[in-house]
């Protein structure tokens, strides 16, 4: 005869075993993050919202999470408009006059360089 605490004792290692069995590890960071270089060409600054915030006046490198949708904006200051945006990588440049501009960070655009020139040169109208 089987001891019934015995059987019990089995179902629930049993029961245990199956429960650990289907656990899976979960990496503590599953984001990969992509860097992101600002440049400011001329006299303005370039600001950026969504998921991240912040502005620059200087160049500077952001690393952010791939998949995040950022929107930037540029502003000239004194006697200064915004021309346009180029924004690429190693092997791709496209210009953009749009402003405000929005960009996905996917690892494939790597940079945004916003161009300001005086107004009395064409610079834009001073935003």
């Amino acid at each position: 005869m089987i001891n019934k605490n015995a059987m019990i004792g089995i179902f629930a290692i049993l029961v245990i075993f199956t429960t650990v069995q289907g656990i899976k590890p979960v990496a503590a960071d599953t984001m990969v993050s992509s860097n992101f270089a600002i440049n400011i060409n001329g006299e303005g600054q370039v600001c950026w919202s969504g998921p991240a915030n912040g502005c620059t006046q200087d160049s500077t490198t952001l690393s952010l999470p791939s998949g995040i949708t950022l929107t930037f904006t540029a502003t000239g200051y004194s006697g200064y408009g915004f021309v346009d945006f180029n924004v690429g990588s190693s092997s791709t440049s496209v210009f953009s006059a749009l402003n405000p501009y929005t960009v996905t960070i996917d690892g494939s655009i790597q940079y945004l360089t916003a161009d300001f020139g005086p107004v009395w040169m064409g610079g834009g109208g001073g935003s």
